[in-house]
């Protein structure tokens, strides 16, 4: 068990558990500095409070007591003469730089954290508490709020590199072009079309998701090989490649309609076709702290849900895929191959497209 601050006796157990109860406090006051942009501030060198107050448009006694509480967990120094300082944490909040996590923290900040607020909801009914809270699901609400979509998209690019680890275990014999489902703008396909320099590719997503997909693969210098297809799909997927690759994207839906994406990638795949899904998969037990609250967001925010090695297999089986092989990568990712050997089972409740969700339909899991 921890000891004091001065090798003092052990926290008491009440203590222990009112500091972990407290992280909030920690999360909302880093939020709040990045929403103000103090690091940036300080790029050029040490400021009073007073001076940043000012740039930020922030009251200046009560940003004195934000950086104070900032001081004490190390995202900023503080000299004799009140000048605060960056530090190699509070760095990571600087825009537009390697390494920065801005972005995610302000995701996480914002829309997140008030849907967090109502986990409760999700654990009585299996639902997930953003639709509660906003009154859409997660995805459609990003649609018609661009300033926390441009935030979501950026930490989606923040945490998405180096994918080469990943790109390395997916095994391309034979193929001659990937789709790639719901592929955001395009880093995962960047990556593996740098490592496979004869590989053609499409990137398919939401209209509004591929808009700024140009850009990123132009500067990795991809863009002549990879097309570019916007749609839905829950709708469907374009035909015209001979593997379909999903990064990141079935743990984010429930069964329902993670196996309709499934079916629609089946219904695009020639009969030789190959199936890569790149996702974490849930050890059968020992699951860790990271893995357990990562699976518990994604039941929050969307109603999905990490799987188990067993949860893929049925799924796959009952979108008509032979889950081949399973290779854990460097990264906390693996790669799930599977190939079509049959049409998709005719489950009446799964055998129409999905429309886009505004309801909140209850996780049923495939974990």
């Amino acid at each position: 068990m921890p000891q004091e601050a001065g090798g003092g006796s052990a926290a008491p157990p009440g203590a222990l558990l009112m500091q972990a109860m407290n992280g909030y406090l920690v999360s909302q006051a880093i939020y709040v500095a990045a929403k103000l942009g103090i690091a940036d501030l300080l790029a050029d060198g040490p400021k009073s409070c007073e001076a940043l107050a000012r740039a930020a448009g922030a009251d200046e006694r009560s940003l004195r007591r934000l950086l104070r509480a900032l001081v004490s967990l190390g995202l900023f120094t503080v000299d004799e003469r009140e000048q605060f300082r960056l530090t190699t944490l509070s760095s990571c909040l600087l825009s537009g730089v390697q390494g920065s996590v801005r972005a995610s923290v302000l995701s996480a900040g914002e829309e997140m954290y008030r849907a967090w607020g109502d986990l409760l909801y999700s654990v009585r009914t299996g639902k997930p508490a953003f639709d509660h809270v906003f009154g859409l699901a997660c995805y459609e609400y990003l649609k018609h709020n661009a300033d926390s979509a441009q935030s979501f998209d950026a930490s989606m690019d923040e945490t998405a590199a180096p994918f080469d680890a990943v790109v390395a275990a997916c095994d391309l014999s034979g193929v001659e072009t990937v789709i790639d489902v719901g592929g955001g703008h395009g880093a995962f396909l960047a990556a593996m079309l740098k490592a496979n320099p004869d590989l053609r590719a499409i990137l398919f997503d939401a209209p509004h998701v591929v808009a700024d997909a140009p850009a990123l693969l132009a500067a990795a210098g991809v863009a002549g090989r990879c097309a570019i297809r916007a749609g839905d799909f829950f709708r469907s997927v374009p035909g015209g490649a001979d593997a379909c690759i999903l990064v990141r994207t079935l743990l984010n839906w429930d069964e329902e309609h993670a196996l309709t994406i499934l079916r629609n990638c089946h219904r695009a795949l020639p009969s030789d076709g190959k199936l890569i899904v790149v996702e974490p998969v849930l050890p059968p037990s020992g699951v860790s702290g990271a893995d357990a609250f990562n699976d518990l967001h994604l039941l929050v925010m969307n109603g999905g849900g990490m799987a188990t090695e067993a949860g893929l297999r049925a799924l796959f089986a009952a979108a008509g895929f032979d889950l081949t092989r399973i290779m854990q990568t460097a990264s906390r990712l693996c790669a799930v191959e599977g190939r079509p050997v049959m049409a998709p089972q005719r489950n009446p409740e799964y055998s129409a497209p999905v429309a886009p969700r505004t309801d909140t339909p209850a996780r049923q899991g495939y974990g």
